[in-house]
Order: C-alpha cells, then structure tokens, then sequence
C-alpha cells in the first residue's frame, strides 16, 4: 500500500506551497498550476503505469480482450453502458492491444481532472485536500466509467454555468451513455437553478431517459441485489466525511449553504437507505462527489476564517485517506483488494 500512502504525501506536502502568496498574479496563478501538476504526477503514474491491479482492472482487461478477440461483440454481451462500451472498443481497434486502453483510459481520467481543477486557486486546494484522496485511485483504476461519467458531469456543470448550453448537452449526452448515474451529478450540482418552473421541462426529460435506459436500469437494479446485504455500519464513512465538511462550511458562514442543506438531507436519507440496499452507499459517495465540487468554486475569500477552515480540510481529507486504507489491503470486504497486489503493466503476466 506504500506506493498509494506516498503519492498522497506527495501531493498533500506541495499543496500547501500554492498558499504563498506572489506580487505578481500571472507568475502566481502559473506556479499554482505548476505545482499542482507536480504534485499530481506520482499518483498519476501509479494508476497509468499498473498492471493488473485489483478486480476491476482485471474485468475491464476481460472486456478488452473479447472485443480484441471478437470485433463483433456487443454492449450487451460484456455489460457495459454504450458510450463507454465505444469508447473502448475504438481504443482497441487503434491501439490493437487488449491493456494499452485501460491504461490509457486512466490516464485520461488523471489529466481530465487535472483540467477540471486547474484554473482557480481554491480548486485545485479542494481537489488536493478532499477530492485526491477519496475520490482519485478509485476513479482512475477501479471505477472507470463512474470516474470519467462523474467528470464529464462536473464539465458539463461548468458549460451550463458559462451558458454554453449546446457544449454542456452534448457532455451530458456522452456521460449518461458511460454510466447514467451521472446525470444525478449534474443535476445535484445545479440544485440552486432548478426553480419550479424547470419541473413541467424536466419531468417528461426523466420520463424519455428511464424510457430509453429502462433495460439497463433493471439490469442495474438486479446487480445490486447480487451484492452482501448491507451491514448496521454501512455508509457511516461517507456520511461522517460529509457532515464534518457540512460542519466546517456552517462555522464559516458560506453563501451556498441552502444548497448544501439540500444535499446534507440526501446524504442522511442514503445513508438510511444504506441499510437495505448497496445502491445507498453508492449514493452517498455520488453526492460527496457533488459536494466537493461545489466547495471547489467556493472563493477563499468567502470563508469567514480562511486559514482555520483550510486546516479543517486538510484534517478531514487526511481522515478520508485513511478511511479509505482498508482498500489498500491484500482482503478487503471478504474479497481480494481493489488495489493489491500493486504490479507495473511489464510485469504483468
């Protein structure tokens, strides 16, 4: 697990050097994205340099291989959702290999990222002190679809922001054929839009969208079902990561915190739901993804005692890491770990 314990020590220990401040704002905002970029770099070449690592890297390598093997296979035959199930199958056809596009995907995911939360001081710190270590090993070498679905959303997001709706449609279109929880990011994320008056629009939108998706909708449904029914403690992780980074954002009085009380509802309700089904701690770490983004764009001025909250994020961030540990086992969960034995791609058999 050392080789994950140092990439986040890399970064954690750099982040902080974006806090100098710098007379000259253009050198200032270069160097921050200098550093950043630095600092992601060890984490970066730990997902795209491995081998196979883990389950998941193992299963996306299955799908690869079938469709190297047999150009003919079907979306429905690997199980996958249709956008990515493209994605992969001309990344095969170019590359004619069976690793080379898993690798690259994760790349993918790493610098998209890195693009995502580049621009602004404040993102790249929440990015670095929350959303590294929750949120990045397992978006880029074990979850991929979520991991670029959930970007795609946060992009999207972003476009609707800048009234560049055509761009921000098409980025929704290709994240909900990835992986169709997405389309709950986006819409989370622009919760302090959505007025009554939206609902006549997004009511029949929802209606074509389970209308569309509702044999991959059941197939995800019975899926859920296939997995351990969920423990008394299920979802206590997300949910306590969640209210401490509520907490903190309350102490410093931020303007978005209606849209947070929304959000730290939701989390508390899948946290209930957690107890029956594993769709609610799949929920829980969907709407901290949406929260850490909306703190993202949270100026650091707006905090009410910037340097106190600052410390209070990296404490929990630093919680979250070590929260996440027990993936970074040989057994996690009564099944082999999502991450071990680590591996370089030349090595693999």
């Amino acid at each position: 697990m050392y080789v994950y314990i140092t990439a986040y020590l890399f970064i954690i220990s750099l982040s902080p050097l974006i806090l100098l401040k710098n007379r000259n704002r253009t050198f200032s905002s270069s160097l921050d994205k200098s550093i950043f970029i630095l600092g992601l770099l060890p984490a970066i070449l730990v997902a795209v340099l491995r081998g196979d690592v883990g389950t998941d890297t193992v299963s996306y390598l299955e799908m690869s291989s079938k469709l190297l093997e047999n150009s003919e296979t079907g979306y429905q035959d690997i199980n996958m959702e249709i956008g990515f199930y493209w994605i992969l199958k001309s990344l095969v056809f170019l590359l004619n290999d069976a690793r080379l596009p898993i690798n690259l995907l994760s790349f993918i995911i790493a610098i998209y990222s890195y693009f995502l939360f580049f621009k602004e001081k404040q993102r790249i710190l929440i990015y670095s002190f929350l959303i590294f270590p929750i949120f990045f090993f397992d978006m880029s070498m074990n979850g991929l679809r979520y991991g670029l679905a959930f970007l795609l959303a946060k992009h999207a997001s972003d476009m609707y922001e800048n009234n560049k709706n055509p761009m921000s449609l098409a980025l929704m279109v290709l994240c909900v054929s990835i992986q169709m929880s997405g389309i709950l990011v986006f819409l989370l994320l622009q919760l302090k839009r959505i007025k009554l008056s939206n609902f006549a629009f997004l009511v029949p939108i929802i209606f074509i969208f389970l209308y569309i998706f509702e044999d991959r909708l059941l197939e995800k449904y019975a899926s859920y079902q296939e997995f351990s029914s969920p423990s008394l403690y299920s979802g206590i992780f997300p949910l306590f990561i969640f209210s401490s980074c509520y907490g903190v954002l309350v102490f410093s009085k931020v303007r978005k915190i209606a849209t947070i009380n929304i959000l730290f509802f939701a989390e508390v309700s899948s946290f209930l739901l957690a107890k029956f089904s594993y769709a609610g701690l799949r929920f829980q770490f969907l709407i901290l993804f949406v929260l850490f983004c909306l703190i993202a764009d949270i100026k650091l001025r707006e905090y009410r005692n910037k340097s106190v909250v600052i410390a209070l994020f990296i404490v929990i961030g630093l919680c979250g890491f070590l929260g996440k540990l027990g993936n970074f086992t040989d057994n996690y969960a009564n099944s082999p770990s999502p991450f071990l034995p680590y591996q370089l791609f030349w090595n693999a058999e």
